[in-house]
């Protein structure tokens, strides 16, 4: 299981720090699977500049990061919060990334909340 399709994406030149999906990003799990579409953008990890020396906004884990992404922001009122970050720490796992899992997903549980509520309030 895993990633079945590879991550195209190309820098929105007026945000640095945002990327567009040129190609859809597809993930199988045992029992589910998700696909990003085309369109989406993302800034990767979103990790504070400060620590981009320990974590940087991508390396391994930057297709696990781009699909916790899209759950928090498009499928927000379908997945609830903790499912999200679960499933984002799987991916990770999957993907060969280490100690920065544990860290990433951490930061996700203790920091993510008020951005994951503000999408749903979107809606």
């Amino acid at each position: 299981m895993g990633f079945v399709s590879f991550l195209e994406v190309r820098e929105d030149l007026k945000n640095p720090n945002a990327w567009e999906l040129l190609s859809p990003l597809i993930y199988r799990g045992k029992w589910e699977t998700f696909q990003v579409p085309q369109g989406f953008v993302t800034d990767f990890a979103s990790t504070p500049r400060l620590i981009w020396w320990l974590i940087p906004p991508y390396g391994r884990y930057t297709r696990a990061a781009v699909l916790h992404d899209w759950f928090y922001r498009i499928r927000a009122d379908m997945m609830p919060r903790k499912e999200a970050d679960g499933i984002f720490r799987r991916v990770m796992r999957e993907e060969g990334v280490g100690w920065r899992r544990w860290v990433m997903w951490a930061a996700v549980r203790l920091f993510g909340g008020r951005y994951y509520h503000a999408q749903t309030k979107k809606r």
